[in-house]
């Protein structure tokens, strides 16, 4: 594993759950060297508490954007709270889940004292929730380059063949994420439709997750060049930036 695979999987999991990596993750991997790399360079830090209902005491969280390990330490010991409300922000389907207690999303709109304190809490981390949420894949590694499939992608791209400059091309690619990001809207939709029925939609729901899984993978993918492409000059022409 690279140094940007790590970093990139780290944001996935915080895009996903608004959660760090969890320390024993990384004993597994044996990566603690990249870890310290990360920390070093000022793009993860590292979390300590001991609360019974987390799996681990150590986190690896990233140094933008709203952090719910260290949010945690505000409040009681213990509490769940800002864990409640990041899976609420995040439209998680589970947004309490703690011993006995589950609280689905449904159930904490209806919740009138949950949705008062969710409020504060919202406020309170406003700005720190926006920039999490434009938290983009970056490209870490010392040689600076894109992976071989990735650039492969790059160059069947007509912004690519007509050699723009980087500025040009982030904004023609501006129009494809936002289709990419409407598609996967509309099938989310779609699946959770399906999914109230799913004897008689059990096909529908398989197409609409494997549909689902290919544009994710794509839309992160695109993410990740985006960010790499920030890096250079961006008056730049593209093939001369990128090769």
């Amino acid at each position: 594993m690279t140094k940007s695979e790590l970093y990139n999987k780290i944001i996935d999991i915080y895009k996903k759950s608004g959660q760090g990596l969890a320390g024993f993750v990384i004993d597994k991997l044996n990566s603690h060297n990249l870890i310290d790399q990360l920390i070093d360079e000022g793009l993860l830090k590292k979390v300590v508490h001991t609360y019974s209902h987390l799996p681990t005491d150590t986190w690896f969280c990233l140094t933008k954007g709203y952090c719910v390990e260290e949010d945690s330490l505000n409040y009681g010991k213990n509490s769940t709270f800002p864990y409640s409300c990041i899976r609420f922000y995040l439209g998680h389907e589970i947004v309490v889940e703690f011993g006995n207690t589950k609280m689905s999303l449904q159930d904490c709109i209806k919740d009138v004292t949950f949705i008062d304190k969710y409020y504060e809490w919202l406020k309170k981390n406003e700005s720190k929730l926006k920039e999490m949420s434009g938290i983009q894949y970056m490209n870490v590694d010392e040689d600076n380059r894109l992976p071989k499939y990735m650039l492969e992608y790059v160059k069947t791209r007509e912004w690519y063949e007509k050699n723009l400059t980087i500025a040009k091309c982030l904004s023609e690619m501006k129009e494809r994420d936002d289709l990419n990001e409407e598609e996967l809207d509309l099938h989310t939709q779609l699946l959770n439709l399906y999914k109230k029925d799913r004897l008689i939609y059990k096909d529908k729901i398989a197409e609409e997750e494997a549909t689902l899984i290919e544009l994710k993978k794509e839309i992160n993918m695109r993410s990740f060049i985006r960010g790499f492409l920030l890096t250079r000059k961006q008056e730049g022409k593209i093939q001369d930036e990128v090769l």
